[in-house]
């Protein structure tokens, strides 16, 4: 039985990626919460569901799938990145840089949370911060086009004071 249960878990978070590449969030998530019924101590479903929540404006089962992530693994980064995502979603900034900060801290190579922290930072008026993040998430992770047009920007916008 245990075979056949891990069999069901893997196809429905292989429908969950199919999904989500879809832009079905909501059949994502369903996927996923079928999964984490199936096996509640798989943190990485767990990740994707707090992350799927917050796409689709469930921030409070978002936050508090995230409290059940943190307390079984204090020091998961990806939890930390993914909340700070749906902190950035609620609008909440403050919060949102304190999980990329955290998420950093525990994955410094985690170019993802870089670029976000750097556009928190941005958007408080913290430019050297967010040129700081930015510089070190590139030199993680050359391909972020994204970033690279954020830097440029704030560069540009510095040049002509």
């Amino acid at each position: 039985a245990a075979v056949i249960g891990s069999d069901v878990e893997v196809v429905q978070n292989n429908l969950a990626l199919i999904y989500d590449r879809l832009g079905m969030a909501r059949e994502s998530a369903a996927a996923v919460e079928r999964a984490v019924a199936i096996n509640p101590e798989n943190l990485d479903a767990m990740n994707n569901l707090m992350i799927l929540y917050g796409k689709l404006g469930r921030h409070d089962d978002a936050l508090k799938t995230a409290e059940k992530i943190l307390r079984a693994d204090p020091a998961n980064a990806k939890a930390y990145a993914g909340l700070g995502g749906v902190y950035v979603s609620m609008r909440q900034l403050a919060p949102a840089g304190e999980a990329f900060s955290w998420a950093v801290a525990l994955n410094p190579n985690d170019y993802y949370s870089l670029a976000n922290l750097g556009s928190v930072y941005a958007e408080t008026g913290r430019l050297d911060l967010a040129q700081e993040a930015w510089i070190r998430a590139l030199s993680i992770n050359p391909n972020l086009p994204q970033v690279r047009e954020n830097l440029a920007r704030l560069k540009a916008t510095r040049s002509l004071r």
